[in-house]
């Protein structure tokens, strides 16, 4: 049996390691920890009394699909959801951009791009790394690091 599958995800490991420690160092991003989840579920519970209903999800999805359904006749074709797909991924890019431009001139430099993306790949390993400390104690064990499981 060879060891070098082992040697990769372990060395894969130590270095999400590392970055997580870095990222904790910065502080939260503006996805941090749990804020995405919660944006999504305050958005969801209408009338703000901390439980999202079926009323509430239903009028989510019924908004959501008014909005793809471009010449409303209640009805979604698939022209009409790669529209809205394609509009929704440049709006992301868009976004992206706008994060990454720092000084605002509409482009990005080398330097503007290396500090946003190691932020972005930052916030992204923080969230990977909580999600496995099952008992969130800040350290990962080898069970945590094990299969997959749902908290």
């Amino acid at each position: 049996m060879t060891k070098k599958p082992y040697l990769i995800a372990l060395t894969a490991g130590l270095l999400s390691i590392a970055v997580i420690g870095c990222a904790q160092a910065a502080g939260p991003g503006p996805r941090g920890e749990g804020r995405f989840m919660e944006f999504r579920f305050d958005e969801l519970d209408q009338n703000k009394d901390g439980f999202i209903t079926r009323e509430e999800a239903e009028a989510r999805q019924s908004e959501r699909f008014e909005k793809v359904d471009a010449n409303n006749d209640g009805k979604l074709s698939l022209a009409e959801i790669r529209q809205s797909r394609a509009q929704r991924h440049e709006e992301m890019r868009q976004k992206r951009f706008s994060a990454l431009d720092a000084d605002n001139s509409g482009t990005v430099s080398s330097e503007e791009f290396s500090k946003g993306s190691a932020e972005h790949m930052s916030r992204r390993s923080e969230g990977r790394f909580s999600r496995m400390d099952r008992n969130d104690d800040g350290v990962l064990t080898l069970d945590e690091m094990g299969p997959r499981r749902r908290r």
